[in-house]
């Protein structure tokens, strides 16, 4: 979940609840699936009720349904370290105009993206002592526009800490930093200046594992650093929650 204000009191919301799914074929190798559900709203509470002419929901929009899902395969080239090619998929639903008719620049109202977008990722994990420092990195690229011209930014995410393993492993308390960079948006006719730009955040979280392959896990995104592109809503916070599900492989 994440939400944002601005001086104008313009507030959107973003609230996602994701289950990943994993499939092991054998040692070292996996893949893995996830599917978020997604709900947004926005409100301006200086506006009427009624919204304004020609933009009747502005004063308050909310949208939900199924996100766009990740699928992923996963290679374990060392015991530190793990590569990852993945394939966001359009599954979430996109419309004809994404950005919703507020003050504080182009918030995208829409659930999905609307176009197959490959990532990579990184992880580097030491696991030795009772501090098990880590390191990733993600970019998620945006190679082309949608069914209605709508491109969005590419993404580049980093981030390192530790975690501290409690109760034989099952208990994962960790935190560190995560820096966040994502370009503009491209949309034919539509300026697009105030999209995307940079942020740092401090990221506590804890994993814990309740059952056999079955983990929970919640982690916040703490903004220490905000550098959008122009005018733009900012960021409160991130809340995070899900649930891993690890199937073993057929024999």
């Amino acid at each position: 979940m994440a939400a944002g204000a601005d001086p104008f009191d313009t507030r959107a919301t973003h609230l996602e609840t994701q289950v990943d799914m994993a499939l092991r074929p054998r040692p070292g190798l996996w893949i893995e699936a996830s599917l978020p559900w997604v709900r947004k709203t926005l409100d301006n509470p200086g506006l009427p009720p009624g919204g304004v002419p020609g933009h009747p929901d502005v004063a308050h929009k909310e949208l939900d349904g199924i996100g766009d899902v990740r699928a992923w395969t996963r290679w374990r080239a060392r015991e530190w370290l793990t590569l990852s090619l993945g394939l966001e998929l359009p599954t979430g639903e996109t419309v004809a105009s994404p950005y919703a008719a507020e003050s504080s620049g182009h918030t995208v109202m829409q659930i999905g993206g609307g176009t197959f977008d490959p990532m990579i990722e990184a992880n580097v994990a030491l696991r030795a002592g009772p501090v098990e420092p880590f390191a990733a990195a993600l970019a998620v690229l945006v190679l082309y526009a949608n069914d209605h011209g709508f491109q969005g930014g590419d993404q580049v995410l980093g981030e390192a800490g530790a975690a501290w393993p409690l109760v034989a492993g099952r208990l994962r308390p960790h935190a560190g930093l995560t820096a966040l960079w994502r370009g503009r948006d491209r949309m034919p006719r539509v300026i697009t200046e105030d999209t995307g730009g940079v942020a740092v955040y401090a990221s506590p979280g804890i994993s814990a594992r309740v059952w056999r392959g079955v983990w929970l896990e919640t982690l916040a995104r703490l903004p220490i650093v905000q550098r959008p592109n122009s005018l733009q809503l900012v960021e409160d916070y991130q809340l995070f929650g899900g649930v891993s599900l690890a199937l073993p492989a057929a024999r």
